[in-house]
């Protein structure tokens, strides 16, 4: 078993570390004015899931030292790795290049910090294992099923809830690297968020008399190629297509302070307009107790 990207994403970010960009492909890190580290998001294994600079090849040894911490034998190359040197690529072309790491567990994690971040002090590390321990595994997540987690979150709709409280859930419900959340073992999304610092167009809820409201979203952005192929895309138009419910998540706060978000609740994907690439959704006061279907609308140009 690996440590996944998602998960080192979140134990980053737990650490306060900076993100510096992050794409549908990659997650760039920065604690401080220390070492850039990548996060291969697309390597859902966890193998090579994290990438280390070049320069750092002196330390390997070190770094492989630490049980369950592997060192790639090959270099990897990415032209959005743009934080690391660039090399001649096999095509003669230079291309961003760095050193993939695989990592078996927290402790392997926390042992490749170590080394690279002296700076991190015990007590912050032992603070964050503390919260990082309380999620599930990914055996165990497979075990919590979608319609489980939307219950969690529509038994919260209303409240304010911080980023900490968001992780007590019985298996991930929403990640800081992505708006739209879709779980890897699920053909649909699970949860889409507003962000304070997004760059997409969102527009806040407009209720309605009855407590009913509806919501503009944008979709994620390709860099390159069709939006409309990114998994978080389409599982979100899944949603529309088989009526299964989404979660409405609004950040109100972020770091330097507490980062909470208001749980809107469940919605329905009700279109998809392609011509400003937004999905609208609305939802209706629950007083059944039930989980609310959702609905999406195809965009028009």
């Amino acid at each position: 078993m690996k440590l996944k990207p998602q998960q080192i994403n979140q134990f980053l970010e737990n650490l306060k570390f900076s993100v510096v960009s992050h794409t549908d492909k990659i997650c760039i890190w920065r604690y401080k004015n220390g070492e850039y580290l990548i996060v291969n998001v697309k390597n859902i294994s966890g193998k090579s899931a994290l990438v280390i600079d070049p320069g750092l090849a002196a330390r390997v040894s070190d770094l492989q030292s630490v049980n369950g911490v592997s060192v790639g034998s090959e270099y990897i190359h990415h032209s959005n790795m743009t934080v690391f040197p660039k090399r001649l690529n096999q095509g003669g072309e230079l291309i961003h290049y760095g050193i993939p790491v695989s990592l078996e567990s927290e402790n392997s994690l926390i042992g490749l910090l170590k080394i690279l971040y002296p700076s991190l002090t015990d007590e912050l590390v032992g603070a964050v294992r503390l919260s990082f321990a309380g999620e599930v595994s990914a055996s165990e997540s497979q075990r919590v099923t979608h319609s489980e987690l939307l219950a969690w979150l529509e038994q919260r709709t209303g409240q304010v809830l911080t980023w900490e409280q968001l992780q007590n859930a019985p298996s991930t419900v929403a990640i800081s690297a992505k708006g739209i959340y879709k779980p890897k073992e699920s053909d649909y999304a699970l949860s889409i968020s507003q962000r304070l610092d997004s760059p997409y167009s969102d527009q806040m809820p407009v209720y309605q008399e009855n407590g009913s409201w509806h919501y503009t979203y944008a979709q994620e952005e390709s860099p390159r190629g069709s939006s409309t192929k990114l998994f978080t895309n389409q599982g979100l138009y899944r949603c529309k297509e088989d009526g299964v419910p989404v979660a409405v998540l609004v950040q109100l706060t972020k770091k330097p302070q507490v980062t909470t978000y208001r749980v809107l609740g469940l919605a329905k994907v009700i279109s998809w307009e392609k011509g400003w690439r937004r999905q609208k959704l609305s939802a209706t006061p629950d007083l059944s107790g039930t989980v609310l279907p959702l609905c999406l609308i195809p965009n028009s140009a």
